[in-house]
């Protein structure tokens, strides 16, 4: 029996059709960069902890407001000096999706070690095994790094942020739209790009993306 097929964007909410040139271009470009194993040695991967819950007021605000904060630690630093660079607010609703991200660099930084010591008989398939684990954890790098850009550029908003580089990311995951480019994401024929420009919160967003 052959498997279930994906259930798409356009099967579940129609054609949805719309004006693309009233939505900026996409910012993730998917590049296919690799990293060699040097780099990857060096690089200095941050520890993110979990987030934690916390109260905020300002001189103008009625009420108080709450937001996540997620401390970031260097792991080059060793007690008994202080590790902790600093914090990323993050709006609750985005948890999940940043847990995914970290767990999913986590996974392949772990896959191209594995690889490295497998002992495996054919160096061919280690290689191309570890090019493309070493691919797709730069490039999950490089999507973090714009998402984290994106949050610190929203410095001194309260309550809700606007964060459409991480809705991009979260819809192209869902989607499997990673190493497309914007012109073949706009003529796919499920249409799953009508949602880039929206709120991945929006209603029918949620159930397109939930089904």
């Amino acid at each position: 029996m052959a498997p279930p097929k994906k259930t798409t964007a356009r099967k579940r909410t129609g054609s949805m059709k719309r004006d693309r040139r009233r939505v900026k271009p996409l910012r993730l470009r998917p590049w296919t960069d690799q990293m060699k194993d040097d780099d990857i040695e060096k690089y200095n991967f941050m520890v993110f902890d979990e987030p934690e819950l916390r109260q905020y007021t300002s001189p103008n605000a009625s009420k108080p407001w709450r937001r996540l904060r997620i401390p970031v630690r260097n792991p080059q630093v060793n007690p008994p000096h202080n590790n902790l660079v600093g914090y990323i607010p993050l709006p609750f609703r985005y948890l999940p999706y940043w847990k995914q991200l970290c767990y999913t660099i986590v996974y392949y930084k772990v896959m191209h070690q594995a690889l490295s010591t497998s002992g495996h008989p054919n160096a061919n398939t280690v290689q191309s095994g570890k090019r493309s684990t070493s691919t797709m954890l730069k490039y999950h790098l490089y999507c973090r790094g714009l998402i984290i850009e994106e949050i610190f550029n929203q410095k001194g908003k309260k309550k809700w942020f606007k964060l459409p580089t991480f809705d991009e990311y979260i819809i192209k995951e869902r989607f499997d739209l990673h190493w497309l480019e914007d012109e073949d994401i706009s003529r796919a024929e499920d249409e799953p790009g009508a949602f880039f420009g929206r709120r991945i919160f929006d209603e029918d967003v949620v159930k397109a993306m939930g089904e």
